[in-house]
């Protein structure tokens, strides 16, 4: 994986647990993340999903990465057929916003987590990454509840 220095010190039982649930929570992720984007209705949304999938893509590949040059052995991934019917829309993009922005909150709180307890540099680099992106995803959800009065300022 481009970005990351060789050669790769071996991880932790916190780094090994942690980039386990990264990569089966994020395989699940990109399949839902997948179908929603393709049945948005607003362009703002599906912007916003679309950044929502490039973090879930990123964090799957990291996962991968880390667990394939330590030599250990990965879960069986998510697919569609574990998760999704077909041709169905399941919620409004309303519905979307909301959901993605509190999975953004809480995968902050993840990350931080794993980046705390980890010793590997690289690993650590990893979870840094992924709060910035996330704090990326939250933001956008937060100018989307705004702009639809889901969420309201005070002047």
């Amino acid at each position: 994986m481009s970005g990351w220095c060789n050669p790769l010190q071996d991880l932790t039982a916190s780094e090994i647990t942690n980039l386990i649930a990264s990569f089966t929570t994020n395989t699940m992720a990109s399949v839902v993340t997948a179908d929603v984007l393709k049945k948005a209705e607003s362009n703002d949304v599906r912007s916003m999903l679309e950044l929502g999938s490039q973090i879930a893509k990123t964090e799957v590949e990291g996962a991968q990465y880390f667990m394939r040059e330590t030599g250990r052995v990965l879960p069986v991934p998510f697919t569609e057929q574990d998760i999704l019917l077909p041709n169905q829309k399941y919620y409004s993009d309303n519905f979307v916003i909301l959901l993605k922005y509190k999975l953004g909150q809480d995968a902050l709180n993840l990350y931080v987590t794993s980046l705390s307890t980890s010793t590997n540099p690289e690993v650590r680099a990893f979870y840094k990454k992924l709060s910035q992106d996330t704090t990326e995803l939250v933001d956008q959800c937060i100018e989307l509840m705004v702009k639809i009065c889901i969420l309201t300022t005070f002047k």
